[in-house]
């Protein structure tokens, strides 16, 4: 009785010395770690339109039945010449364009990895942020989603200027 009595004594010691406490670890409070530019830039379809001339600035991805990605690029090239590049690309197959507006563009499409998005360019002082925010059809495990699929069934919304739309 002793004995099991100082082992959890003992325990607990090691426990709080490490930065826990006798409810949980220290790392049940701690924020998630960033992921890195390559985890994010991974996330992304590799067919999706990525600015030429941008580089990567900040991302997020978190996965479940779905993956939901979150990415800025910088472009030294101003709004209107961006903007003229998205609207183009994204017209043109794989992709779709279900509206428009000033702020940006809401698309979807790809070839073997759905993705539904929105793509904003903001200007800067020295020329355009791109961000790009939506989810794909890939779960937690890198495989397609059932789940995902069926509820964001391929080709719905129907986009504008698809041949299906009215």
């Amino acid at each position: 009785m002793i004995a099991r009595t100082g082992l959890a004594t003992l325990a607990v010691i090691l426990l709080m010395a490490c930065g826990g406490s006798s409810s949980g670890p220290a790392a049940a409070n701690s924020p998630a770690p960033s992921p890195t530019p390559s985890v994010v830039i991974r996330a992304v379809p590799p067919e999706f339109p990525t600015y030429p001339s941008a580089t990567y600035r900040s991302g997020s991805v978190a996965t479940s039945d779905c993956t939901w990605i979150d990415v800025k690029w910088y472009s030294a090239d101003p709004v209107a010449k961006v903007r003229e590049f998205y609207d183009s690309r994204l017209a043109e197959p794989p992709w779709y364009i279900i509206s428009e507006d000033t702020d940006g563009i809401t698309f979807s499409g790809g070839r073997n990895v759905k993705l539904w998005g929105r793509v904003t360019i903001r200007p800067t002082d020295a020329g355009s942020v791109i961000s790009l925010s939506g989810h794909t059809t890939i779960d937690a495990f890198g495989s397609r989603s059932q789940v995902c699929d069926q509820l964001y069934p391929r080709e719905t919304p129907t986009p504008v200027g698809h041949p299906a739309s009215p």
